[in-house]
């Protein structure tokens, strides 16, 4: 069998990444990039092409929790006093999956690359 089709989604889906201005954006991409990824183990393709899925899905959470380190203060809480936003403010758990990955996001953003 050939792993032509997961590449080409792989290769897209790293293309995008570049494009990404939204956590949503980010979140779609990294799910195209585990979805490849599943497929991949499940066909029994090599692991350099599973690596590839689980790196662009990494990559897309990264980008996420920057886009989102930029938009508002990322922390677990605050007093309401302060003039810092948190993403408690944007109720986004009502609104999308975004919220419950946010605090992983942005641990990955503020990571040093390896």
């Amino acid at each position: 069998m050939s792993y032509d089709i997961i590449l080409a989604n792989l290769n897209r889906a790293s293309e995008a990444l570049s494009c990404v201005e939204t956590p949503e954006q980010a979140a779609e991409i990294a799910d195209v990039a585990e979805a490849a990824r599943v497929y991949a183990k499940r066909v029994g393709a090599a692991f350099p092409v599973i690596n590839r899925a689980t790196s662009i899905k990494l990559m897309a959470e990264r980008k996420a929790g920057e886009i989102l380190a930029g938009m508002v203060n990322i922390s677990k809480g605050g007093d309401r006093k302060s003039s810092n936003t948190t993403l408690l403010d944007f109720s986004l758990s009502d609104q999308s999956g975004v919220f419950a990955f946010c605090v992983r996001w942005a641990e990955y953003a503020g990571r040093k690359k390896q």
